[in-house]
């Protein structure tokens, strides 16, 4: 498990599409292999085909040669930032498909999943 941030929430209108995010939704992971600025560019998806915004680039130069292996991730959201500045960030924990029932809020699913801190990407 791994926690991050949705990067390139504040692009392209996303700002408007974050707002209707709720804690606990379920993204899903898209590669991006014809993108122009990163080879291992994955996009993040809301369930509607919407793109929220990016994996950083660090973790995506991680996880996208396991995506190419077959390795299929999702994402939960696990917090929501910045409502009360009006510039929203969306928080989300990353995780093989398969295991869905994680349970997002609390330390025991933190320790119990590994789940890397949001520092860590």
């Amino acid at each position: 498990m791994i926690n991050t941030k949705i990067a390139g929430v504040s692009f392209e209108g996303r700002q408007d599409l974050v707002r209707n995010i709720k804690i606990s939704d379920v993204l899903i992971l898209s590669k991006q292999p014809d993108n122009k600025y990163d080879k291992n560019a994955i996009a993040i998806l809301d369930l509607e085909g919407n793109q929220l915004g990016f994996i950083k680039r660090e973790l995506a130069s991680e996880l996208a040669p396991a995506m190419d292996r077959g390795t299929k991730y999702k994402a939960k959201v696990s917090a929501i930032t910045g409502k009360e500045h009006n510039n929203i960030g969306v928080n989300i924990i990353i995780y093989l498909e398969g295991e869905e029932g994680i349970d997002t809020d609390t330390k025991e699913s933190d320790e119990k999943y590994n789940i890397i801190p949001v520092g860590g990407y």
